[in-house]
């Protein structure tokens, strides 16, 4: 089941981000000190300050247990950008990503997007592939001064 969290989930929605991230931080060197933006040293306040704008935050449970999380903000272009896809590593590679992506594209298909777009790093060729099988396109690569890597930048027509 798939439900969005309540005002009062924020706790919970920041540590299942936290902990999916933090194997991606540890493939890429990811610090503290080297990108403390990085989704691994996300805080509730921040998290909470990103909801208070406008992300909309999704939870897939499996029995009562949380597996994993997505995030879709409306942009100011009517377009949608699907963020935060975190799965517990224990939960990979068993369709549960796959369902959050279908799952935020339908919502923001519901609520009028045309396309929905996402950042990643660069440098991740695995997940780069995996979003294309679900039908996304590489549309440009970006430097950030703060990121010690390039983001790749995808979207799909929804």
């Amino acid at each position: 089941m798939i439900r969005e969290i309540t005002n009062g989930e924020v706790t919970l929605a920041a540590g299942i981000i936290r902990r999916a991230f933090a194997t991606v931080a540890e493939e890429f060197g990811l610090t503290l000190e080297n990108c403390p933006w990085h989704p691994t040293f996300l805080t509730e306040e921040r998290l909470q300050g990103e909801v208070d704008k406008g992300l909309r935050l999704f939870v897939l449970q499996e029995g009562d247990s949380s597996v994993g999380l997505v995030g879709l903000r409306r942009l100011d272009d009517g377009s949608f950008a699907l963020e935060r896809l975190a799965v517990l590593p224990e939960h990979r590679h068993q369709g549960c990503g796959a369902r959050l992506v279908e799952f935020a594209c339908q919502q923001a298909l519901q609520a009028g997007g045309e396309k929905i777009s996402l950042q990643i790093i660069d440098e991740h060729a695995e997940l780069k592939r995996w979003y294309i099988r679900l039908g996304f396109v590489a549309t440009g690569v970006k430097q950030y001064p703060q990121l010690p890597f390039n983001v790749c930048l995808m979207e799909k027509s929804l």
